[in-house]
């Protein structure tokens, strides 16, 4: 079961980030009149939203390319590793148990007059169980990825692409609404195991496995 959080999303939060895209990208522009941004956040664990797993980890990225005055592309990534281990403390023993995990990530924003919101929901595709070594220890880590990208084409409509997972970008409206999230300076990414309820028709819980602060690259 899939438990979608819904805020008011307040139209501060939606123009702040292009504001700070249209700032960073002035900076950014070359002689040709070529522009980039990119945020990113390393997401680690914090024990002070209940997480339980600590070797949890993951990243996530937006990247917006401009040309003079027009964008072409907007994309975010994200990736969420997670141990599969027989005492795993979210419950992923073995391949089977990551693969039917509902793994999130919430994106918000905080602002001085309306608080923090929520503007972004991106649901993960698991991807693969791989290995690693730490220290020369074998260990296997369960892979979630999103990637979802908007592809701007002059006078044709822009064009999305989802090469894995998706992202709602519009909690306030029901349903999902597929989109690409524009991500700013600052704002806070948070990784979560959605539980199904124990009791059919019950409420679903989430579970906090990794989270992090965007800062600008370029």
């Amino acid at each position: 079961m899939v438990l979608k959080k819904r805020t008011a999303l307040a139209v501060a939060t939606l123009v702040a980030p292009l504001l700070l895209a249209n700032t960073s990208l002035a900076k950014n522009a070359g002689k040709s009149g070529n522009s980039k941004i990119r945020v990113e956040a390393d997401l680690e664990v914090d024990e002070t939203l209940g997480t339980v797993e600590p070797d949890a980890e993951g990243d996530a990225r937006f990247d917006q390319q401009k040309k003079k005055t027009l964008i072409k592309t907007q994309r975010f990534q994200a990736k969420v590793k997670i141990p599969v281990d027989p005492a795993s403390p979210l419950g992923f023993i073995d391949a089977t148990t990551a693969q039917s995990a509902d793994v999130q990530l919430n994106l918000s924003r905080a602002d001085a007059i309306t608080g923090t919101t929520t503007y972004a929901t991106c649901f993960l595709d698991f991807k693969e169980v791989e290995q690693e070594f730490d220290d020369g220890v074998a260990k296997l880590v369960a892979v979630f990825k999103v990637d979802v990208r908007l592809e701007y084409r002059g006078k044709k409509p822009p064009r999305e692409r989802r090469i894995h997972g998706f992202c709602d970008t519009d909690l306030v409206t029901a349903d999902v609404q597929n989109g690409t999230p524009i991500v700013a300076d600052g704002d806070f990414a948070e990784a979560l195991l959605v539980v199904p309820p124990v009791i059919p028709g019950g409420m679903s819980t989430n579970q906090s496995i990794v989270s992090g602060l965007f800062s600008s690259k370029f």
